[in-house]
């Protein structure tokens, strides 16, 4: 009876051994969580200083990259209408290119580029394929060759759903942004 008392007490000692060693695994994950939200919230700010200072100090030199640094985020449809004349030229196609890649960094994703590239109001006349009186984002040179250039390895599939869902996510800021401006 002693002998089976202590079978049961080891067995629960080592589920409660088994149950710490989990939750301090969970700890560890959440720690590594955190530490890695803030190393990329570091490079966010790094990116952004640096672009800021590349500004100040002229380092963007090519008159092309300073008037697309300008004209980005496009706000409405003449500035659209006008980047897209403008790229009909090689050069100013492959320097807006340069910008996007710039922009994008080496982890940087769709959704990142396009909210640096087009505002939400703007985004909001627009979805994919152009349906329901909205324009279509793929009718334009400027995400259907250049910014899939910028994002060429991931293959077109995965760009043009990557890029779907960053058209719902600047439809919903869009439809929140004009809900709290209603409430006011």
């Amino acid at each position: 009876m002693i002998f089976e008392n202590q079978k049961t007490l080891i067995a629960k000692q080592q589920k409660i051994y088994e149950r710490l060693h989990n939750v301090e695994k969970a700890c560890d994950q959440a720690t590594l969580m955190e530490q890695n939200q803030s190393i990329r919230e570091c490079k966010v700010l790094v990116a952004k200083v640096l672009r800021s200072v590349g500004r100040l100090t002229g380092e963007l030199q090519d008159a092309l990259q300073i008037e697309i640094a300008a004209a980005l985020p496009l706000v409405s449809i003449d500035a659209a209408i006008d980047v897209e004349e403008k790229l009909e030229r090689q050069e100013y196609f492959e320097s807006m290119k340069d910008y996007l890649v710039q922009i994008k960094g080496s982890i940087g994703t769709v959704d990142e580029v396009f909210r640096r590239v087009i505002t939400d109001d703007l985004a909001f006349l627009f979805n994919l394929d152009g349906r329901k009186e909205n324009r279509g984002l793929t009718q334009l040179k400027l995400f259907n060759q250049v910014l899939y250039e910028v994002f060429a390895t991931e293959g077109r599939n995965k760009f043009e759903k990557a890029l779907r869902k960053s058209i719902e996510l600047s439809h919903n800021r869009y439809h929140q942004k004009k809900f709290l401006l209603s409430k006011k």
